[in-house]
């Protein structure tokens, strides 16, 4: 049948009369000849609209999107918000790269952590909202791609529903309560009656003890196995066959909280919240995120570090008097518990702990074993005098430049309760120093 050209010219005309307004809109936005990355990804988006007949807005940044549904409230996530989302990644030719709907849970992140399309998009949406998202490859992964599902300069397509949202303070209070849940889960399914303290530790006292309660300013020594919910060991000093002996303030909230809670060769369960243990950090390969712990403890034994000083200085006064009659050595000695001898005065000033100093020493422990010597290395030291153990820094400016002299240094000026390298711990040290220079 052949059209009469009045016809024929009056059926164009009605055609285009009848084409949608965005879609003449997102025709103008094509380049022509286009150059930069940016202005092809911005044709393949536009085109793909086209093609697809998607009524597609833009935001100043080039993410083209379209909303199935909002969402309700008044209220949208910002780049420091948590989001709770479920979301379908597909390329432009359909291929899908990742998908939490195809897994079947959503995904929890911080806004603030993913690519800056993601950080544009999702507060485009509201509580519950939904929508389809074209995110140029500058706003994804740009020209080096992402492993081997995402070519380099890909413009990605996600459907996002926004499930929920909230802001850090909230998380760390659902974290709070999702932890009480699974700790009164567990004490339920094991049939176990445990009380608990204001701050969400939950304990099982089953053996009391006797005498006081350490202290949060204590050294404790304790065996323990800790696991989690799931009966997974993660350490245990019973499994290693020793006890651990540590200040009860350089441990993690929930001991601090826990050990008090006995009594000396007391016996304990305790269910620690994740933020009282190890927060969302989790520790190394054995503690996940956010994981509730359960400790069993016993306190073998506590003391006050004060007292516990107090005593080894005693000891150690013992020792160094015994050793100094035993070598018939007269020494001086200070307020501070150091004994010295002087061998050769020296001559000159005396040095400051503020010098550098210059020094020969060959150092033993009290039943002459050498831990070190720069004697017999046959090179003197130098050293700030600043930085090195109390003992030297107050014995050596007893000495004058060419002066020799003997240091019997306590463990509390030398290395304490810590050992190092052939110093025992609680080790009193003899030095023979000689001050070369300073």
């Amino acid at each position: 049948m052949r059209f009469p050209l009045l016809a024929l010219g009056f059926f164009l005309m009605s055609v285009t009369a009848c084409t949608p307004k965005w879609q003449k809109l997102l025709k103008e936005q094509l380049v022509e000849a286009p150059e930069s990355q940016a202005d092809k990804d911005q044709n393949l988006i536009l085109q793909y609209a086209i093609d697809n007949k998607l009524p597609l807005q833009s935001t100043p940044e080039g993410i083209y999107y379209l909303l199935e549904n909002e969402g309700t409230g008044e209220a949208r996530p910002d780049v420091s918000s948590l989001i709770v989302a479920h979301y379908h990644g597909s390329l432009l030719d359909g291929t899908v790269f990742d998908s939490s709907v195809d897994r079947g849970e959503p995904l929890e992140f911080g806004l603030g952590g993913v690519i800056q399309g993601w950080q544009i998009a999702i507060p485009l949406l509201k509580m519950g909202g939904k929508g389809k998202f074209f995110i140029p490859s500058e706003l994804a992964y740009g020209s080096r791609g992402a492993g081997n599902d995402i070519p380099p300069n890909s413009v990605l397509i996600f459907d996002i529903e926004l499930i929920d949202f909230y802001g850090p303070e909230e998380k760390v209070e659902r974290q709070k309560q999702k932890d009480q849940q699974l700790i009164v889960k567990y004490l339920t399914e094991n049939g176990l009656r445990a009380q608990s303290t204001p701050e969400g530790l939950h304990y099982i006292i089953e053996q009391a003890g006797t005498g006081g309660h350490p202290k949060g300013s204590d050294k404790v020594k304790v065996h323990y196995t800790g696991s989690l919910l799931d009966g997974t060991v993660f350490d245990s000093s019973i499994e290693r066959g020793k006890p651990l002996a540590f200040p009860l303030g350089g441990v993690i909230k929930g001991w601090q909280l826990a050990v008090p809670l006995l009594q000396k060769g007391g016996k304990g369960k305790f269910l620690i919240p994740s933020d009282l243990a190890y927060g969302p950090r989790g520790a190394g390969g054995k503690i996940p995120p956010n994981a509730v712990l359960m400790f069993e403890v016993e306190l073998l034994d506590f003391v006050d570090p004060l007292e516990e000083e107090a005593r080894q200085r005693t000891k150690d006064q013992g020792l160094i008097e015994a050793y100094l009659q035993q070598n018939q050595m007269q020494a001086q000695s200070t307020a501070s518990g150091l004994y010295y001898v002087i061998d050769e005065e020296g001559t000159g000033a005396h040095p400051t702990v503020q010098d550098k100093v210059t020094v020969h020493y060959h150092g033993t422990l009290l039943d002459g074993t050498v831990f070190d010597s720069s004697v017999e290395r046959g090179e003197p030291i130098s050293f700030s005098l600043g930085q090195v153990i109390p003992g030297w820094q107050e014995g050596i400016p007893y000495l004058k430049k060419g002066g020799k002299g003997k240091l019997i240094i306590p463990s509390h000026l030398a290395y304490g309760g810590r050992r190092a390298g052939k110093i025992p711990p609680f080790s009193v040290l003899v030095f023979e120093v000689e001050l070369i220079d300073f």
